[in-house]
Formats: structure tokens, C-alpha cells, sequence
């Protein structure tokens, strides 16, 4: 049995229930939230490539022009520098779950994540950089109930990848700036926190090999059901939803 495409936006679901990695998927309607909130990332991905605030503007959706200089205004508040050697924006990380290791696939890819190896899991920062002199990354938020990003597998993840591909066992500092208030919300990852998530991606990832070779997943419930694709084909949710 081959599992689903594996990404961090999604990593909270397949860490409270194996199956969801692996049972049909019912697509998804792209809601106008997520499209807004598309609005909004790309001209922050243009700040964070050192576009000039007239070509941002310029390039923007209609619907979001207005708030381009506070958004912007925000977004340099956020304080983050490059890392040397690192691509800045929409950086793209490979994380083997076997191994633990991680690898940038690339940049600006637009999630295309067919450069992937086999059982690779996928997941794209925002931006990662320095602030307050260590490692960073930052992520764009535009809904209204925002969790801190230390509680948010998708950071969580990101973590794992960029201390990974750093080669050192620093902490990282992770970020949520939200472009409704133009607050950033920056908390510390230390490296046991870290190595405590890796460890946790590596064992789903181990379980994701046992239901491979034969086992049948496992289904579980909890708080994540009521975002995923398979909850109309899973045999926990049929017959127990709320």
C-alpha cells in the first residue's frame, strides 16, 4: 500500500492517524479564504525577494492593493536577515522520515514537489533567515484564530529541516506573522524540542513502513478529522462523526 503525498501543511493529521496517509482522498474545494490568503502571501514573497514596493503593488491582486504598505510595514518588523549561502523565500525542504534527514529541494517552486525521492515528505517555508543571530522561520498567516507556532506541526516541521540542513543542533527560532493584526509572534524551538519532533516524524514514518508492507493503518480519531480528504472513505469516522 503506497501512501498519499506527505506535506507539512497537512503533518497534524497524519501524526494523530496513520490512515489518513493512506485511505482515498475526496478533493478538496479551494475556498475563498484560501485563495485571499494566496493574494496576500505573493507580495509578500516578492518583499522577501527584494522587489521594489511599486512592482509589488503593481503585480498584486486587485483585491489586496490597499493593504500592501501595511502589510509590508508589518513584514519588516518581522526582523529576519539571510542566511548566508540560503535561498530567503518559498524554500522548499525533502524530509526522509526513515533517516531523519533533510535536504532544499528549491525555491519559488509554487509547491511542485515532483523533485521528491521516494518516501520523501515535502513541506515549503515562508521565509527562513536569521533573527536575534540564530536560525529562523517565518510564516505568513491571514485567517483569524491563529495558533503559536510552536503548537503547529507545519512549523514543527519546518524546524526539523532547517536544523537539519544546517548541520547543527541550535534551536530555531519560529515565527507567525499574522497580516490582520501586522504582529509577529516569535517563539523558541530549543534543540531538545527538535530532536523530540524528528523523533516523532520518524516514527510515523516507521509506522508508514509497516502498514507498506502489509499491515493494515490503523484509523484514529480526534481533532484533526473534520479537515481530512478521507473522512468520508474512513471506517472510524462512518457512523461516529459529531
Amino acid at each position: 500500500m503506497k501512501p498519499n503525498r506527505i506535506t507539512g501543511s497537512a503533518l497534524a493529521r497524519y501524526v494523530q492517524c496513520e490512515a489518513s496517509a493512506f485511505l482515498e482522498q475526496d478533493e478538496q474545494p479551494y475556498s475563498e479564504a484560501a485563495r485571499q490568503g494566496h493574494r496576500i502571501h505573493t507580495p509578500l514573497e516578492y518583499w522577501s525577494l527584494g522587489a521594489r514596493v511599486e512592482d509589488i503593488v503593481a503585480r498584486s491582486h486587485p483585491d489586496v492593493r490597499a493593504q500592501i504598505p501595511s502589510l509590508l510595514e508589518g513584514a519588516q518588523r518581522a526582523e529576519v536577515e539571510p542566511l548566508p549561502g540560503l535561498p530567503v523565500a518559498e524554500v522548499t525542504f525533502a524530509f526522509n522520515p526513515l533517516t531523519g534527514k533533510a535536504r532544499i529541494l528549491g525555491a519559488g517552486l509554487n509547491r511542485d514537489y515532483s523533485g521528491f525521492n521516494e518516501g520523501e515528505w515535502g513541506g515549503t517555508a515562508d521565509v527562513i533567515g536569521l533573527h536575534d543571530g540564530g536560525p529562523a522561520v517565518l510564516d505568513w498567516k491571514s485567517g483569524k484564530w491563529i495558533k503559536p507556532p510552536r503548537e503547529l506541526w507545519q512549523m514543527r516541521f519546518l524546524a526539523v529541516c532547517l536544523q537539519g540542513v544546517l548541520g547543527a543542533p541550535s534551536g530555531v527560532f519560529l515565527a507567525i506573522h499574522s497580516t490582520r493584526s501586522a504582529k509577529t509572534n516569535w517563539q523558541m524551538a530549543e534543540p531538545e524540542d527538535i530532536a523530540k519532533w524528528r523523533q516523532t516524524l520518524m516514527n510515523v514514518g516507521a509506522a508508514h513502513a509497516e502498514v507498506m508492507a502489509g499491515r493494515e493503518p490503523a484509523p484514529t480519531l480526534g481533532s484533526e478529522c473534520r479537515f481530512c480528504a478521507s473522512k468520508n472513505h474512513c471506517p472510524a469516522w462512518i457512523g461516529n462523526a459529531p
